[in-house]
């Protein structure tokens, strides 16, 4: 019986949470007994040197600061760069449990691929995967919860310059900040419930943990578990996470920091939703023409208790374990240097039972069985270094570094289908699954005898780089230039066949180039030039001879974003704060494999000039006291345009044309019964999106949200989310392959702070 999902199971689960938040107001009453002055003296942020964030508290919606640029503490005026950053108040007012709830409101250009994982689209360019403190975390379900996480930051364009190789897409890459210990002892404890038997803990202690002259340890411990069933009756959601961070200072110039977390997620969430196939167009990405496209439309029978398998037949069992050190000194009073490494594990034990197309009679669904197994090793190391020169009329920052990540991976598959003895097709007009526990009682590859396939891989890359920011007429002026060089290597072998193959081992380079001028110093103009490098598939372009295979080899890839944009952070007055970006920008994706014509009238494989995605974007941002509390909004705006390598007259798979989105609350700030009191509402709107054969409908999302402080520690939230109460319609990677966002959801979220 699982314990977590039963009614006793989540009464144990409170209880728990109960005895833990006890715990943590006892040991921060053993640790606050300060004075309000050594409070004030522990409150301060040790500046380190420029790889440390500040820390200051952010106002409303808006963050100034940020490490994503170019790894070190920079405020977004100094950037060449379009970076979205989400707050930690943005998280906490939409009462968040996924990632795709924050980045759907405060960032412009981020639009959700998949509901199963971290994938988006950033610009037209699909970004799978994401990054927690800049270093990859491999796509999958609930690789970031957001218990620990105090800020998300959308990096814009190719990062590989920045990242070192810990992001090759084109858009963009999201970074996930966790939350830093603090010198004042602080416990957060938030309880959420919501319909369909949701219920998610959060607990966050942090504090002092010993102080001895120069010397101080600061820690924070973060516990979560989330139990629920959903919309679709095959599906739940089922997680544990535990995580912490110990901060060692050593003096003004030295520190270590530890992190570490590990979350084990045991629910289901998949493509269990299926189309209407009548209005079926038919779209095939490697030649040019390209026939109408249907709309995106639910079939009849997928309903909320029809779905491929049943619950008991599909599941997944996934752990996620990570460790990361980071050692920070200041060597002289021109010069830091940073030292970080980084070990991450996955272990995967999935069913992944499914779906796969509808036949032509719209009811008949074809059934694949997937068992797999995965497991992921990755080791993470870094080394930067920088150094500033000042003269008289410029100041340069040089930054030079060395990272290095290796990679063992080993997977277990196999694809049970109709062809090969899998399950039989379903009749979803009144399934029936009686059939299947016949199916499941046999022997088959991967249940009970040897997957179908197997192998392990170890793959590596080295990269060095070096950064030089100038800054010129006392910082009006700077001029960020920086090269990057890769050299990877990987070798992959096949288990049962006992074949092994070597990767590309060719050296690539990137570029960042850039330059800011501070108009005002509250206003900034930029310009950048970036790219990052994808190797080549293995293969040749049939160029010479439709299908002889002499043509020449695939070339690399390069993702390349030329921009344009201003950026401000302007206070009107000590109570108006105004903030935001605008930017214009292309990007393109170089040497796409595609069909193309030969001569002749004869068509093969060729790499063509470029997939391409332009447009306009801005986050704008307003921080006012207003009346007796404050008014906080946020605003994104995007309009672009795309083409495919194969034909520029159809637009790339999962790009938006238009996404408009606006986060605004009001917050009682006077004294009495309504002090901390607060009401907002959010709303999304996006135009529709090519994705598989057909198009995603355009569709508006509106949360509305409101909280009341029942005492000073104690509050109580509710969310209403998707007022709309549709069945959103997100992905589709074939007919039978559909995932939605859930109708309408309420939730109510206790948080006592203390």
């Amino acid at each position: 019986m699982n314990i977590v999902k039963s009614a006793l199971g989540r009464r144990l689960l409170l209880a728990n949470a109960a005895f833990l938040a006890a715990c943590t107001v006892g040991f921060s009453q053993t640790t606050s007994g300060a004075t309000a002055s050594e409070k004030a003296k522990d409150a301060e942020v040790l500046k380190l040197n420029p790889f440390t964030v500040s820390g200051q508290k952010e106002i409303g919606y808006g963050s100034s600061r940020t490490m994503s640029g170019n790894r070190t503490n920079k405020s977004l005026l100094e950037l060449p760069t379009a970076i979205g950053l989400i707050s930690k108040e943005v998280i906490e007012d939409l009462a968040a449990v996924d990632v795709h709830e924050i980045l759907r409101f405060g960032v412009s250009g981020v639009t959700q691929n998949q509901t199963i994982g971290d994938d988006v689209n950033i610009r037209g360019f699909r970004t799978n995967g994401s990054l927690r403190n800049g270093i990859p975390a491999r796509s999958g379900p609930h690789v970031n919860t957001l218990y620990d996480v105090e800020r998300a930051e959308v990096i814009k364009g190719p990062a590989s310059m920045v990242l070192g190789g810990a992001s090759t897409a084109v858009g963009g890459a999201v970074n996930y900040v966790t939350i830093k210990p603090t010198a004042v002892p602080s416990s957060t404890v938030g309880l959420t419930i919501a319909d369909l038997g949701l219920t998610r803990i959060a607990i966050n202690n942090m504090g002092p943990l010993y102080t001895a002259g120069d010397f101080k340890a600061l820690y924070r411990v973060t516990l979560g578990a989330l139990s629920a069933d959903r919309d679709k009756e095959i599906e739940n959601e089922e997680e544990k996470f535990a995580g912490g961070s110990l901060a060692l200072y050593f003096g003004a110039n030295t520190s270590v920091d530890l992190t570490a977390y590990v979350v084990e997620n045991n629910g289901y969430k998949y493509w269990n939703d299926f189309l209407d196939v009548s209005n079926n167009g038919v779209i095939n990405n490697w030649t040019p023409s390209v026939t109408a496209l249907g709309i995106a439309k639910l079939n009849q029978y997928s309903t909320k208790s029809a779905s491929p398998f049943r619950r008991k037949n599909a599941g997944f069992e996934d752990t996620s374990a990570m460790v990361e050190l980071t050692f920070l000194t200041k060597l002289t009073d021109n010069s830091n240097i940073r030292l970080y490494a980084n070990q991450n594990n996955i272990v995967s034990k999935d069913q992944y039972s499914r779906g796969i197309t509808v036949q032509q009679n719209n009811y008949m669904m074809n059934r694949q069985d997937i068992p797999q197994n995965d497991n992921y090793k990755t080791w993470y190391y870094q080394l930067d270094y920088i150094h500033k020169l000042e003269l008289t009329h410029l100041t340069v920052d040089s930054m030079v570094g060395v990272d290095a990540g290796f990679n063992k991976t080993f997977s277990e598959l196999s694809v049970n289908d109709v062809t090969n003895g899998g399950p039989a097709a379903l009749d979803m007009r009144s399934p029936d699954y009686s059939g299947d526990d016949a199916y499941f009682a046999k022997l088959m590859p991967g249940r009970g005898l040897p997957h179908l396939s197997s192998s392990q891989g170890r793959s590596q890359t080295v990269t060095r780089y070096f950064q030089e920011n100038i800054s010129l007429f006392k910082e009006r002026v700077l001029l960020i230039g920086g090269l990057r060089w890769f050299s990877p290597s990987s070798t992959n072998t096949n288990n049962i066949t006992k074949v092994s193959t070597t990767g590309t081992e060719i050296e690539t380079k990137v570029h960042k180039y850039g330059i800011v001028v501070k108009l005002r110093p509250w206003l900034s103009a930029y310009y950048t030039d970036a790219q990052n490098i994808q190797l080549a598939a293995a293969g040749r372009t049939d160029k010479y001879k439709a299908n002889d295979q002499l043509g020449d080899l695939f070339s690399n890839q390069a993702g390349i974003n030329k921009e344009f944009g201003l950026k401000a952070d302007y206070r009107v007055s000590d109570n108006v704060k105004i903030y935001g970006s605008v930017a214009q920008f292309t990007m393109s994706l170089t040497n796409v494999r595609t069909f193309g014509d030969l001569g002749n009238g004869v068509e093969g494989i060729i790499q063509s000039a470029k997939d391409n995605s332009t447009g306009w974007e801005s986050d704008i941002g307003v921080s006012a006291k207003l009346g007796a509390g404050r008014v906080d909004v946020i605003a994104t705006y995007f309009d672009g345009d795309s083409y495919i390598a194969a034909n520029r007259a159809v637009q790339a798979q999962g790009f938006v044309g238009r996404k408009d989105s606006i986060m605004a609350k009001y917050t009682f700030l006077s004294s009495g019964a309504l002090n901390g009191a607060m009401l907002g509402a959010a709303y999304e709107t996006q135009t529709g999106k090519r994705n598989g054969n057909f198009y995603m409908p355009a569709y508006d999302f509106c949360n509305i949200f409101a909280r009341y402080n029942l005492s000073k520690k104690l509050s109580l939230q509710v969310n209403l989310n998707n007022l709309g109460n549709e069945r959103i319609i997100i992905a589709q990677a074939a007919s039978a392959l559909v995932q939605t966002l859930d109708p309408m959801r309420t939730r109510i979220t206790l948080t006592y702070k203390f």
